[in-house]
């Protein structure tokens, strides 16, 4: 019997795992008061690190290399600044007789959001 569970950790991700319990321990017991305010900068900061610390490991040359990718990373910069939010008003023009103006105020919102990541 516990050899299924044996394949089943194999199979499981142990993060996976974990992110849910922290997901299910956070909706039984979430933090309030001035506890939540406290996690929200402990979280901030560890945002910070996390991004930091990913980045002070890259070589030099990988840096450059990703320089050198002038192009892409423009077409990209270009596709989320310009191109999708031109779809949000093009969208916010011709479908407002379809569809709910509030439906349609909130594709425009996501059509003006940045990429979260830029790559």
């Amino acid at each position: 019997m516990f050899s299924k569970f044996k394949n089943a950790a194999k199979v499981i991700d142990p993060f996976i795992v974990i992110m849910l319990g922290l997901v299910g321990l956070a909706s039984v017991l979430p933090v309030r008061g001035q506890v939540a305010v406290v996690a929200d900068i402990v979280t901030d900061a560890a945002i910070v690190l996390l991004f930091f610390l990913h980045g002070a490991k890259l070589s030099r040359e990988a840096i450059v290399a990703g320089f050198s990718n002038w192009r892409v990373h423009g077409v990209v910069l270009a596709t989320t600044f310009v191109v999708f939010p031109l779809i949000g008003l093009f969208m916010q023009v011709s479908l407002s007789g379809i569809i709910a103006p509030m439906i349609l105020s909130g594709f425009l919102f996501l059509t003006l959001l940045p990429s979260t990541v830029q790559s």
